[in-house]
Formats: structure tokens, sequence, C-alpha cells
């Protein structure tokens, strides 16, 4: 066999690597990068969600008055779902809203945060869901005189499509993919 050959079949080889490489890299890349937008596209939107209610709150608006609240939000926001599901203090002091004990004991990940009062993010193939505790601050016990400070009043839930993220950003990667892809077997032609 002679060095010409050898030299191709070798940079053919670490071509075929190299492309393997890369499309394992970008796949990777490309997941993480889709639950970091949702991540952050939820957390924003939680609290914008909380502002809302507690401005409403701060009125002194009827749990119904807040129930529109959230359903404008819903139509403003359509590819999201949002819910507000009530803890224990503020069911013992205004009333379930939306069967909030019902929603509550059928789900482990709102129990979960409900209990622990900490954030939780859950990966699905389709969505991200965002749970973000509304725990109780000095200034709720104005009005949420049942409570405690760190206490959890309520949970915000919110489902975040990544449709539109994965659209976008495969773009992104793939365009990226076939430039690499073109440079990569232009090199390969020189050698």
């Amino acid at each position: 066999m002679s060095i010409t050959k050898v030299v191709f079949l070798l940079s053919l080889a670490a071509t075929a690597a190299a492309l393997v490489v890369v499309v394992l890299v970008s796949a990777h890349v490309r997941e993480r990068s889709i639950q970091d937008l949702a991540r952050d596209e939820a957390r924003q939107t939680s609290t914008l969600v909380f502002e809302a209610l507690y401005s409403a709150m701060r009125k002194g608006w009827s749990k119904e008055e807040i129930g529109e609240v959230v359903t404008r939000l819903q139509t403003a926001l359509p590819d999201l779902t949002i819910r507000v599901v009530r803890g224990r203090p503020v069911i013992e002091q205004f009333g379930e809203m939306e069967n909030d004990v019902a929603v509550t004991q059928a789900d482990p990940l709102l129990q979960k945060v409900l209990e622990t009062g900490i954030d939780l993010f859950a990966t699905q193939p389709s969505s991200i869901r965002y749970l973000y505790p509304l725990v109780v601050r000095e200034e709720c016990l104005a009005c949420h005189t049942m409570a405690k400070v760190g206490d959890v009043n309520g949970v915000i839930d919110i489902i975040y499509p990544v449709h539109a993220l994965k659209v976008s950003l495969d773009y992104v990667l793939n365009t990226v993919l076939i430039y690499f892809l073109v440079i990569l077997l232009s090199l390969s032609a020189v050698l």
C-alpha cells in the first residue's frame, strides 16, 4: 500500500472520528442548553406570576379575583401551563381553591415543594416543570395571620414546553455542524 493511500485512509478515519465526536457533543450541548433556557424562562415567569398575585393580594382582592389574574396570565402565555396551589396555612385561613388538597395529594412533586419550601425542576421529553414555593416572609404576616415566617403558603406550578427552544437551537447547532463538516472535508481533501 502506498504512503498516499495510507495518509488518505488515516485522514478519512480522523474525519469520521471527529464527526462522531462533534455529533455526540452537539447533542449533549443541545439538551443541556434547552434545559437551561427553559429553566431560566420558567424562573422568570414564576417571578412575574408571583408579583402579579402579590399585587392583587395587597389590594385585598378575593380568591375569585386572584383566580382571574391567573386565568389572564394563562391567556397571555398560552404555551405555558400555570397553576397556583394553596398551601395549608392559606387553606386554613382563606379556604380551598380548585381542589387544592386533592391536587396536592395526587402529586408527589407538589407535596415535596410544599413540605420543603425548595423550588424544584422536573424535566420531561417535551417540557420542563418548575414548582416555585411561596414562602412566608415577615411582610406576609399582616394578612396571612395563620402562617409564620418560613411556612409555604402555596406553590406556583409552571409547565414550560421546550419545542420552540428546540427548533431555534437545532437550527444553530445544525448550521455549526454543517460548517464543521464542510471544513473537515475540505481539509481531508487537501491532505
